[in-house]
């Protein structure tokens, strides 16, 4: 199976025009998602989720590094004959503040996306697809409604029928739901997921919410000084952390000291049987560990 989107060493720095100085933001980034898969990188504001979506998107070229789109190179710092812009990407964005024109009702919003803004190029097969985003998002009462009129949720409905409507390779999410409170950001959390599983999207989302990531995502990735720390499923991130860092990130458990010796772990709770790929190679030497409880 072709990856959807695989990203091999991404690298980018900001330069400060006043002193030119450089300021790293991706060292050296890397993830891959399958064709339907839903991707979440999780981490602090500040730390560099805005960029990746955007050198994805192609509105930044990254220091050096290879973007991959559906097996064509879209971004190769090795072979730049072979770049792709933005608008040739077929790739869609979903921003936390909606970005929809509030002069054009629901269903011109749809509408430009699929004609690029040629609002009078109106066909049949534009119509049928607009009424079926508009069915699948819930919102087929609102077609005729002014932006302005809907709630936040709603407007984040016709954000996503918007995305979905000219069947993009690839759905880039940046803090979509931050904007909501916290009721409807569960229940919009839930049905997002649904409608992208649907329609077998590929979707890559950036959050610093932990719930939202565990809840959305077939893969969570933890970023920190530019890099994913680890790309997994929920369950293995949240139950095998790779190191101290990431368990402490998640936060939903305690740290408590062992002794390791083979494949056994004591601690003052008692003792452990760890697990085949945990097993230390010195299996008659003690050596002093982290178990998360």
């Amino acid at each position: 199976m072709i990856n959807t989107l695989k990203l091999e060493k991404i690298s980018f720095s900001y330069v400060n025009k006043k002193d030119s100085s450089v300021s790293p933001v991706l060292d050296n980034f890397e993830l891959t998602l399958k064709k339907g898969e839903i991707g979440i990188v999780l981490g602090p504001s500040g730390g560099g989720k805005t960029t990746i979506l955007r050198t994805i998107a192609g509105f930044l070229d990254p220091t050096r590094g290879r973007i991959n789109i559906d097996g064509c190179d879209v971004f190769n710092s090795q072979n730049k004959s072979g770049y792709i812009p933005s608008e040739q990407r077929n790739v869609g964005m979903v921003f936390q503040d909606f970005a929809l024109f509030p002069h054009l009702n629901v269903r011109e919003n749809i509408l430009f996306a699929l004609t690029k803004g040629k609002l009078r190029s109106v066909t049949d097969e534009n119509v049928s697809r607009i009424d079926e985003m508009l069915s699948l998002t819930g919102m087929t009462h609102f077609a005729k409604s002014s932006i302005q009129n809907l709630s936040g949720g709603q407007k984040q409905r016709i954000a996503l029928a918007r995305a979905l409507a000219p069947s993009p390779k690839l759905i880039l999410f940046d803090e979509p739901f931050s904007n909501l409170d916290p009721a409807l950001r569960q229940v919009l959390v839930k049905d997002v997921r649904e409608m992208l599983k649907a329609t077998n999207t590929t979707a890559l989302f950036v959050t610093h919410d932990q719930l939202e990531a565990f809840s959305l995502g077939d893969k969570v990735g933890i970023l920190k000084d530019g890099q994913l720390q680890q790309w997994d499923s929920p369950y293995r991130l949240y139950h095998e952390p790779k190191n101290i860092g990431i368990a402490k990130f998640i936060g939903q458990g305690a740290l408590i000291n062992g002794f390791q010796k083979g494949n056994i772990v004591t601690t003052a709770l008692g003792k452990f049987t760890l697990k085949n790929n945990f097993m230390s190679t010195r299996k008659f030497s003690e050596k002093q560990v982290k178990v998360l409880i």
